[in-house]
């Protein structure tokens, strides 16, 4: 680095980053586009192990946690205890990684739900 003097010291540098906001919205595009992509494979794997499960109360729980709720509130709806919502999610996770031969892909089942 060598020293500014005069107007060049008092001038804002550069941070790294470009200044095309195009560039940068496709970029932020592209990636957000890349995660939904992994999402929808990962739906798609859990679609094609749901006949696995066999136990209503197990169903019923994958029903709402891919419908987005989170454990508490299955709980309450059930009633049950969170802790049991657990082992029951524990219970489905071990039933579909069982059932998916690919080894990657069990890891995806237990990440993904």
């Amino acid at each position: 680095m060598t020293a500014q003097y005069g107007i060049e010291a008092i001038m804002p540098k550069g941070k790294g980053e470009t200044s095309d906001p195009v560039f940068r919205e496709v970029v932020r595009r592209s990636k957000h586009y890349e995660k939904i992509i992994g999402y929808e494979s990962k739906v798609h794997m859990i679609q094609e192990c749901i006949h696995v499960i066999t136990d209503v109360r197990e169903s019923e729980v994958l029903h709402w946690i891919l419908e987005g709720k989170g454990y508490s509130w299955i709980a309450r709806h059930m009633g049950l205890s969170h802790t049991h919502i657990k082992r029951l999610f524990s219970s489905i996770a071990r039933q579909m990684a069982e059932n998916v031969q690919d080894v990657q892909n069990v890891q995806n089942v237990q990440r993904c739900i």
